[in-house]
């Protein structure tokens, strides 16, 4: 059998990346629908008091995020150069240092649950549950920054269906507990809300030990060599964080338009929410293109292949916008039996009727923005993309979806107008960078580390 890192991630197709990314994703999303199903047999009180607690711990992971989207271009960078013992490097400072992170936050957690919920302003009819979950699972956060860390250096070393398949075991592992601690099949104790936190626990403890072993049989790593390196953490900092500000700024954003889409009423939720789960899995090939293109092109510019990396961003946009299209497509056809397995009434039936054309032309734009936004990043172009981006979420989207939605009156059609404004200029002004190649021009992770070493 041939070991694992004999197989070069340079020669994998982007069907090989991107598949594994897009099932996990997608898979995911699915497990998480499934457990708010199973709590709902409990009580709307535990879909409530576990539904709090992850609202915090989301935020929270997005400090693991900052390390991980640093940690995916410097080692894709470094394997594109051929110079593996660099890129073992720095994936074994990120993975300590999102472990040292990790330890911080949970004591923190399991120290200021109790004013973070009271801050949040939570009913005292779920306090105590959510206080129990958020200190359980918060405790044991440095688990999720392992995985996370982990995940993000294997699919960069081409190990794209390997970490799908140890997200799923850990996501049937949470599943299976669930089902047992709600249901109590085979005379299981009824555990509620404690087994869940213990199904949890368990999943990402198993899903962190095996993703770190796999790790060290890929790289060929002992474990007295996992020793820190503090320029490599500079450098993944100096990527990850402008990287996971563009994403808080985002969900910012988002949460800003929600607020506008309530004010229109339960209807306009409702509607929002079943288009949302009807397309759901556009985005999430979208992204998973995306994620397979920064890897791709992160290799070929560490390698020094700058032309080749330009052509293959627009290899795969023109493939992510055919694909996008066929599947828009494909939605907006089987709309009204999709809807009517929601819903009865007319009114959400006809306004999302109006919004799945629209939504055409938003996924669309928004794979036109992913897709060339990865390659940016990939390339180590890290600060355009964040500018632009953080200015057209507030400046157009959040904006726009007040004018037209709100002031103009036009609702749902002027939210999801906005929407693809949005996406659409941010994708424009990521097309102008790509195409006259001002990215080439930025210096790259790899060659900041050449000099670092050169200097020292």
């Amino acid at each position: 059998m041939k070991k694992l890192r004999d197989r070069d991630p340079q020669q994998l197709t982007m069907l090989a990346l991107t598949w594994p990314i897009f099932v996990e994703v997608f898979m995911l999303k699915l497990i998480g629908v499934s457990g708010v199903f199973m709590l709902s047999h409990l009580s709307d009180h535990a879909v409530a008091a576990v539904g709090v607690a992850n609202q915090v711990l989301t935020l929270i992971t997005v400090i693991f995020g900052v390390v991980s989207i640093g940690t995916g271009i410097i080692v894709a960078q470094w394997l594109g150069a051929k110079e593996e013992k660099e890129a073992v490097k720095a994936s074994i400072s990120s993975i300590l240092f999102n472990l040292g992170i990790g330890i911080v936050i949970s004591g923190l957690i399991w120290i200021t649950a109790p004013i973070l919920l009271h801050a949040m302003g939570i009913s005292l009819d779920i306090y105590n549950d959510s206080l129990l979950y958020l200190r359980g699972v918060g405790a044991c956060l440095f688990l999720q920054a392992i995985v996370m860390s982990c995940s993000a250096v294997l699919r960069n070393y081409g190990r794209t269906k390997h970490v799908m398949f140890v997200m799923l075991g850990m996501n049937i592992i949470v599943v299976c507990g669930n089902y047992l601690c709600i249901y109590a099949p085979f005379g299981w104790p009824i555990l509620g809300i404690q087994g869940v936190m213990y199904s949890t626990i368990a999943g990402q403890g198993i899903a962190a030990i095996t993703l770190f072993f796999l790790f060290l049989r890929t790289t060929h790593t002992q474990l007295r060599e996992c020793t820190d390196r503090p320029q490599h953490v500079r450098k993944i900092l100096q990527i990850g964080i402008p990287s996971a500000l563009e994403q808080i700024s985002y969900n910012a954003s988002q949460f800003l338009i929600f607020y506008f889409i309530a004010s229109m009423g339960v209807e306009a939720v409702a509607t929002r929410v079943y288009l949302q789960n009807i397309a759901m899995f556009i985005p999430l090939f979208a992204g998973a293109m995306g994620q397979g293109t920064q890897i791709r092109v992160a290799y070929l510019v560490g390698a020094s292949l700058k032309d080749k990396a330009y052509n293959l961003s627009y290899s795969n946009l023109k493939l992510a916008l055919l694909l996008c299209l066929i599947a828009s497509t494909g939605m907006i056809l089987l709309y009204n039996p999709l809807i009517h397995g929601f819903t009865t009434n007319q009114t959400v039936i006809k306004e999302g009727k109006i919004l799945i054309g629209i939504s055409l032309i938003l996924e669309l734009g928004r794979t036109f923005n992913l897709i060339l936004t990865s390659s940016l990043r990939g390339a180590g172009d890290i600060q355009f993309p964040v500018v632009v981006g953080m200015f057209s979420m507030w400046g157009i989207g959040a904006s726009a979806s007040f004018y037209l939605g709100s002031y103009l009156g036009l609702g749902l059609v002027g939210i999801w107008i906005a929407a693809c404004l949005d996406e659409w200029i941010r994708g424009l002004f990521m097309c102008y960078r790509w195409t006259f190649k001002k990215w080439m021009k930025q210096t790259v992770a790899v060659t900041n580390e050449k000099m670092y070493n050169n200097s020292s």
